[in-house]
């Protein structure tokens, strides 16, 4: 059976849709996200606090597991709030590929609650910081909660795990403080 979400997305976009489509918790109907629609182009998804490609394949990856529905609304999108850039089918080929991820590197997440410190001696070692971690010690050095570090850090969450893990194991983060 297909996702729902990926259904209606597939809907607006063969009829040339504009507007917004409210990603919904099945039993509260509370708004967790939603997608913009310009012409039947995706153009953005905010979800849960994230926004563009990391809310997309969020939004997807918890609608499999648990009750998203979808609600259609048509409204006016400006296009500067475009954040997405490729069409639905090569999302959709990719969303497999970032679920698999997601799943592995799950058992590796560190809890929401731990506060987090950059070790100021990875300036001075010789160990190198790839791009990913180096944008995880930028959100770190802002935001020191793990919860706060996927929240506001644009990467998909299993990048910054991978992240998370690789600087633990050169020493550049440390725990702090366990909430």
């Amino acid at each position: 059976m297909e996702l729902e979400i990926l259904q209606t997305l597939d809907e607006q976009i063969v009829s040339g849709f504009s507007g917004k489509i409210n990603l919904m918790e099945s039993n509260t109907s509370q708004i967790l996200g939603c997608f913009y629609l310009h012409r039947g182009e995706l153009i953005n998804a905010k979800y849960r606090g994230s926004e563009g490609l990391k809310a997309f394949y969020s939004a997807c990856i918890d609608g499999q597991s648990s009750g998203i529905k979808c609600v259609v609304e048509a409204e006016i999108v400006d296009l500067r709030e475009k954040k997405i850039h490729s069409p639905l089918s090569v999302l959709r080929r990719r969303l497999v590929e970032v679920a698999d991820k997601t799943a592995q590197a799950q058992d590796s997440r560190p809890p929401d609650n731990l506060k987090l410190l950059i070790n100021p001696s990875i300036m001075h070692s010789d160990s190198n910081v790839e791009r990913i971690e180096f944008s995880v010690l930028c959100t770190l050095s802002d935001y020191n909660k793990v919860s706060d570090v996927y929240k506001f850090n644009p990467m998909l969450d299993y990048e910054i795990t991978n992240a998370l893990v690789s600087l633990r194991q050169k020493g550049a983060i440390k725990v702090v403080a366990d909430n």
